[in-house]
């Protein structure tokens, strides 16, 4: 098996670090993206899985994230923009054009969705995590009617922390209490931590200013806290919230409006819902199957971080979907 290797690479005047292993006996390469509050490192588990049975990986950084370029304008987060140095990343590295299959977590997914709709040529397959498809709209996102439509299935408002996280405090207050904020996104007690202190933006405010500490769950060892706390609390939470802001103030939205007569994705696509999800809840993803002609959904008892918290479920599920679509070429793996 060959090494893999970080590179760091210019691809649409944007600067990305981004891991390269080689696939092994023809196998299909996989495209990872993480999401937050996450890294390149929470894929590590799958990296291992992946090559093990041949895959090629490409993981970047996303951007705001890594080694990656952390600019603080929000426009530089519309997604056409992303999808375009990806795809350029793609070209770069997968020098026979084949299509690769994308494994996308949380932020991740909506930019795996965008890559397809934009290159469909590009892609083979979506394998999507704890963030279903939305697909592009002609109206602005209408926060307030998002809550009160879920309202029927939990006691909170789910999605009430983008207001924090796009409040002008919020970067320092992550930064300067990142060992609270982690005890918070990795709590054992999920998810009622997560309804109090992360749904509940008003929560995570409180949590963070007192700094309260809460037990974490037994998946992550000390060592991996430590590389979250070196990877998120190294300052640069303004640009890393970006992601949100260009969601709350409707840049994402508007960037969309060009894909409004190619909404429906074609090719094979898995969605893995965390039951344990205090955000991303069952009848969030509803609605997905309408715009995916080819969907599977698989539940997984798992907070957030379904890679990280069940990763043999997560993989074990992986492989029986790639080799029922015939995208492990070696039958034996």
């Amino acid at each position: 098996m060959d090494a893999a290797e970080w590179h760091s690479d210019v691809f649409a005047g944007t600067t990305y670090r981004y891991l390269v292993s080689n696939p092994t006996n023809s196998q299909p390469w996989c495209l990872l993206l993480h999401g937050h509050p996450g890294c390149s490192f929470s894929w590590r588990h799958t990296v291992v899985f992946l090559r093990n049975h041949g895959y090629g990986i490409i993981l970047p950084d996303m951007l705001g994230y890594g080694g990656t370029d952390k600019p603080l304008e929000i426009e530089q987060y519309r997604p056409s923009r992303i999808v375009k140095s990806i795809a350029a990343m793609l070209d770069h590295v997968v020098v026979d054009g084949r299509p690769v299959i994308v494994l996308a977590h949380d932020w991740g997914s909506p930019i795996a969705t965008r890559l397809y709709l934009r290159n469909p040529g590009k892609i083979q397959a979506l394998v999507l995590l704890t963030f279903p498809y939305f697909p592009p709209s002609e109206t602005t996102f209408d926060f307030a009617g998002f809550n009160s439509m879920f309202r029927e299935h939990v006691d909170y408002d789910i999605i009430d922390y983008f207001k924090f996280f796009s409040s002008p405090e919020a970067a320092n207050l992550l930064t300067q209490n990142i060992d609270t904020f982690l005890t918070i996104v990795f709590a054992k007690d999920t998810p009622n931590i997560w309804k109090q202190y992360w749904a509940n933006g008003g929560g995570m405010r409180t949590a963070l200013l007192a700094g309260a500490k809460f037990e974490i769950a037994d998946y992550m060892s000390d060592k991996d806290i430590e590389v979250y706390k070196n990877e998120l609390g190294d300052g640069n939470y303004s640009a890393r919230l970006n992601w949100y802001k260009s969601f709350f103030f409707s840049i994402q939205q508007k960037d969309d409006l060009d894909l409004l007569d190619r909404r429906h994705i074609h090719i094979p696509t898995i969605f893995f819902q965390a039951l344990r999800d205090a955000v991303c809840i069952p009848p969030v993803a509803s609605a997905q199957s309408h715009f995916i002609d080819d969907l599977t959904v698989v539940d997984i008892d798992s907070d957030h971080f379904i890679m990280e918290c069940k990763p043999n479920e997560f993989h074990s599920a992986l492989l029986a979907w790639f080799k029922e679509k015939e995208f492990a070429i070696n039958k034996s793996l």
